[in-house]
C-alpha cells in the first residue's frame, strides 16, 4: 500500500512540474503567439466584411497623401485597395484608393478589435514582465535625438478627414520626423587595377 501512495506522489510531483512549465512556458512566449492568432483572424474578418460591403460609409476616414511622381494620371473612381496603417494607436484598414492630380485618396476603415488586441497585448506583456509603463512623450524624445545628433530631418505630413455623408467633416493631422536617407561618401573610390 506505501508502494502506491509512493507512486501517486511522485506522478502529482510530475504532473505538477509539467504544468508549472507549461505555464512558464506561456508565460515566456504563448501568450504572444495567442494574441497574433486573435489579430490575424480581426485582419481576416475586417477584410471578408469589406469585400461584402458590410460596413457603413460613415465610419471611414479619408487619408491624403501628395505623390510626386511624374506622369500620373487621374482614376475616376475608388478602386478596391487592401492594407493596414496605424496611427496614434489605433489601427486601420484601407478599403478604396484613388489618385487625383497630384493626390492619394485612402479611404481606411478603423479596426477597432485590432487596436484592442495590441493594447491588451502590450499591458499584459508589461504586468506579465514587471516593466514600468511606457512614456507618452516618445515623439518629442525622437525630435531631441535628431536634434542632438545634427543630422537632417525630413518632415511627413498626412491629412485625415472623416469621411461622412453628412456636410461636418472631422479633420485630424499627423506629422512624422523622417530621417534623411542621404549618406556621403568620404571620397573618390579606388581605381580598378587590371
Amino acid at each position: 500500500m506505501s508502494k502506491t501512495i509512493a507512486t501517486n506522489y511522485y506522478s502529482l510531483r510530475k504532473f505538477f512540474a509539467i504544468a508549472m512549465l507549461a505555464v512558464y512556458l506561456f508565460n515566456l512566449t504563448g501568450y504572444n503567439f495567442l494574441f497574433r492568432y486573435y489579430i490575424h483572424q480581426s485582419d481576416k474578418e475586417i477584410s471578408q466584411r469589406v469585400d461584402i460591403n458590410d460596413f457603413s460609409e460613415a465610419s471611414l476616414v479619408e487619408v491624403k497623401v501628395k505623390l510626386n511622381l511624374p506622369y500620373l494620371t487621374d482614376w475616376s473612381d475608388y478602386q478596391r485597395y487592401d492594407g493596414e496603417m496605424e496611427v496614434n494607436g489605433i489601427h486601420y484598414n484601407y478599403v478604396k484608393r484613388k489618385v487625383s492630380l497630384d493626390t492619394l485618396y485612402l479611404l481606411c476603415l478603423p479596426n477597432e478589435l485590432k487596436t484592442k488586441l495590441y493594447h491588451t497585448s502590450t499591458d499584459y506583456a508589461m504586468k506579465a514582465n514587471d516593466l514600468p509603463a511606457e512614456k507618452q512623450n516618445k515623439n518629442s524624445e525622437a525630435k531631441k535625438n535628431f536634434a542632438q545628433e545634427g543630422g537632417k530631418v525630413q518632415l511627413m505630413q498626412f491629412s485625415f478627414v472623416s469621411f461622412d455623408n453628412r456636410k461636418n467633416s472631422q479633420h485630424y493631422n499627423l506629422r512624422s520626423i523622417l530621417p534623411d536617407t542621404y549618406i556621403s561618401s568620404p571620397g573618390q573610390p579606388p581605381e580598378p587595377v587590371c
